[in-house]
């Protein structure tokens, strides 16, 4: 399974909604990491948390032993690990990944994810215009 073709949730989970004239967006975590949490057990999960015109910000969520596939995306990502660890590898390198730790990759550079056990991690990506 690819990033694409997971299944979310499209409401984010908000306190506020940046506006034209409010251009902060809070967002409630602790509460979107306890859902996806109990939500688990489907192998993959993720819930989209903010999008903008040149931004994504999502929560995946995965089982234990299970992984996203190899893919890329079209704009530099950044992955926060939440909860759980993690193998995200590259054509080149595997990177072992554990709470509170981030990573950032480069557009267009494909990779997977593997979790290690039932991990959760937040993944923002820049979108090109």
């Amino acid at each position: 399974m690819v990033l694409k073709d997971l299944p979310y949730k499209e409401k984010p989970i908000t306190m506020k909604t940046a506006t034209p004239t409010n251009a902060v967006n809070i967002i409630d975590l602790e509460t979107a990491v306890k859902d996806l949490d109990s939500d688990l057990g489907k192998n993959i999960n993720a819930q989209l948390l903010h999008k903008t015109t040149g931004m994504q910000i999502m929560l995946i969520g995965l089982d234990a032993k299970a992984e996203l596939k190899r893919h890329s995306a079209s704009g530099p990502i950044s992955l926060q690990i939440i909860k759980g660890s993690i193998s995200f590898r590259t054509d080149d390198t595997s990177y072992d990944l554990t709470n509170g730790q981030l990573l950032s990759l480069e557009a267009n550079e494909p990779h997977s994810v593997y979790a290690y056990e039932r991990s959760i991690f937040i993944v923002t990506k820049s979108i090109p215009e």
